[in-house]
């Protein structure tokens, strides 16, 4: 029977607690009706069509806010005891993001109409949203205890929420916006409105999709600047569209700004991780947003003119790290998780495939890991050297990439005594581990010139060995790894058994670009998202994504703007690569063309399996331990396809067809 009493005086606590609180919420939701609707009585303008139409929307924002108050603040009503906080977030701030997106609207046309009163009486209606919104926010989602303490003030809870509506020079376009075309993804119409009228006062296009998989529709027929998504959508909600773009690699490079409810971090961050550029919480402040979309499409522009004046395909050289052009495969990955997990790893394989750029590119994802890089180029060293000459080219350049030079040097001269490779090797040991801290990879890259050296280099390759074998006695060379990259087969570059690295360490196969890898590239032809893809699936259709030939015909597709059908593409190849000239200085078939032509003694059997396969004579089944096999593999020409030899490509099939094979055994 003592509980009793308690209990009446809690539901008493709880009631006076309620009543309080619509008290609180229906004040400033009685400011935004009441001058609404004084609003409404206002004589129609011809000058401003809209101001009835707008302002009856901000009336139905109010009563809808006003509905939600007399639910949750009813003590009479039967509520749940733990409320969705996500979907009260979303209620909440719908018909609120409505009030303050309208009133901002109409009070910058006040401005321009010279409608002082209009304009002061909208912004009682906004600053009146503003504290509504925190109110809600304190009472419904930081909990409604029977002791609250006063409200903050809005900027506190929304620091993206300004007390003041954006002002003209605010809002004044900048040049970016002038034909951009944004596209606007969300479920609600009165928000699409909104954005959309914002969007055309800054000058730019706007296009809108109701759901997730109509913005996929348009992204796919329409060139799109950028992408302004709601997270919470009915059916594909903003993650799902996020990864739908995220997985087409033309589409994933649209900027994308997500618009949520929902202000925690962990929204944020989550947004972030799974690809959007930004994210900014809903209601958006207008001045914010702008910003925030003017940044995007600043960064956008600058990068397209950076693409315009270094090129955005190139087929010279090694790619730069943030090459646009460079496609990222699955040798990529793998490569980065070997040198990650200190793994010894070797990329051995054919000419132009990338393999220069796929070094510069992990080397420069590890260094962001804090991991310490060295690139060794062996072919820099020359090859009229003495063995001391040789090893101390390594160590001098060791020794820069790692600011170890005077030390290292000074150890080179203090130890005679000691041959070349151990005295590079315990350089290694007593100077650069003792004296850098970090973990290390060194890369060395054009591994194959060693072949070109007047003195054997097994003991390199033993060396290298060594020093993973000494990390179970040795725990300090556990943070050296190295990297060995070049054309050949690891027979062809070490000849004893017992000091080949090859055998302990990961393979990993440079291939040719995969269709969906490389379908990027159609960004950098500047025809559009669908001619692009029609254009760059011919460009394919002739080069099956080898690196050299895709970049190059995509280059010189990328400068003839003439170009929109695939029988012109078929022309521009023939051009570039078919002709008899171009086999001789296309700088990928030459090397093709003398790699086959190289032995004397085996050029005919060489050239006849070529020829087999070729035609399909027979089916030639992969066989590694074949040197003839090996060389043609080497050369390019061809690839494996389930555990057999064909023809890397049209390309090569049309510069090396039967006449060619004939003039060649004649």
């Amino acid at each position: 029977m003592s509980s009793h009493p308690t209990a009446s005086v809690s539901n008493r606590s709880r009631n006076l607690h309620l009543a309080k609180a619509r008290h609180d919420l229906r004040t400033p939701i009685n400011h935004i009706l009441g001058y609404c609707e004084m609003l409404q009585d206002e004589e129609t303008d011809a000058a401003w069509p809209n101001l009835q139409e707008d302002l009856q929307k901000i009336l139905t924002g109010g009563k809808q806010v006003l509905a939600l108050v007399n639910y949750y603040f009813d003590p009479e009503r039967v509520k749940p005891a733990t409320p969705d906080l996500r979907q009260l977030q979303h209620e909440v701030r719908t018909p609120l993001n409505h009030i303050i997106g309208y009133s901002e609207i109409l009070q910058e046309q006040a401005l321009e109409l010279a409608r002082t009163v209009v304009h002061s009486d909208l912004g009682k209606i906004r600053a009146a949203a503003l504290v509504l919104l925190d109110l809600l926010e304190s009472y419904l989602i930081h909990g409604s205890s029977e002791t609250q303490p006063e409200p903050v003030l809005a900027d506190s809870i929304w620091p993206a929420i300004l007390a003041l509506a954006p002002s003209a020079s605010d809002l004044a376009a900048s040049p970016v916006w002038a034909g951009a075309t944004i596209l606007i993804v969300d479920d609600d119409p009165l928000n699409r409105d909104m954005l959309e009228r914002r969007l055309q006062r800054q000058g730019c296009k706007p296009l809108a999709a109701e759901s997730g998989a109509r913005a996929l529709e348009l992204v796919r027929t329409q060139s799109i600047d950028l992408i302004l998504l709601d997270m919470v959508m009915p059916g594909m909600d903003g993650f799902q569209v996020m990864g739908r773009l995220k997985a087409d690699a033309l589409l994933a490079q649209i900027p994308v700004i997500m618009l949520s409810a929902s202000d925690e971090a962990a929204t944020a961050v989550h947004c972030i991780k799974v690809g959007a550029d930004d994210f900014l919480p809903k209601p958006c402040n207008t001045t914010l947003l702008l910003a925030r979309i003017e940044s995007s499409l600043a960064k956008k522009r600058l990068r397209e003119i950076n693409r315009a004046g270094l090129g955005y395909f190139h087929d010279k050289g090694t790619l730069r790290p943030d090459s646009p052009s460079y496609v990222e495969r699955q040798a990529d990955r793998e490569l980065f998780d070997g040198l990650i997990h200190a793994e010894l790893c070797y990329v051995l394989t054919s000419r132009q495939m990338g393999k220069s750029s796929l070094m510069v590119r992990t080397g420069h994802k590890l260094r962001e890991r804090g991991i310490s890089v060295v690139l060794l180029d062996l072919t820099a060293i020359g090859q009229n050297v003495t063995p001391e000459q040789w090893y101390d080219g390594l160590l001098s350049r060791i020794g820069r990439a790692l600011r170890l030079e005077e030390e290292l040097e000074d150890f080179w001269l203090r130890n005679e005594r000691l041959g070349p490779v151990q005295r590079l090797f315990t350089a290694m040991r007593e100077v650069v581990l003792k004296r850098h801290p970090r973990p290390i990879v060194v890369f060395v890259d054009e591994v194959d010139a060693v072949r070109s050296l007047p003195f054997p280099t097994d003991e390199f390759f033993g060396a290298i060995r060594e020093c993973y074998n000494r990390r179970v006695e040795d725990a300090e060379f556990n943070r050296l790894s190295f990297c060995l990259l070049g054309v050949g087969d690891p027979t062809d570059l070490v000849q004893s058994a017992q000091a080949t690295p090859f055998n302990i360490a990961r393979r990993i196969e440079l291939t040719d670009f995969d269709p969906s890898e490389a379908m990027a590239l159609a960004g950098g032809l500047g025809r559009g998202i669908e001619l692009g893809r029609q254009l760059l699936e011919r460009v394919l259709y002739w080069t099956h994504g080898h690196p050299y030939l895709t970049q190059r015909l995509c280059r010189a597709l990328a400068s003839n703007k003439e170009i929109s059908k695939p029988a012109q593409v078929d022309r521009l190849c023939t051009g570039l690569f078919l002709s008899s000239k171009a086999r001789d200085e296309d700088d990928n078939l030459a090397f093709v063309r003398r790699w086959l032509l190289y032995s004397d003694a085996h050029r005919e059997r060489l050239l006849q399996i070529y020829d087999d396969i070729r035609a399909r004579a027979r089916r030639i089944v992969h066989d590694e331990t074949n040197p003839l096999l090996s060389v043609l593999r080497l050369s390019g020409i061809v690839r494996v396809e389930n555990g057999y030899l064909t023809v890397r490509n049209r390309v090569y099939a049309r510069a090396f067809d039967a006449r060619w094979v004939r003039e060649q055994l004649a």
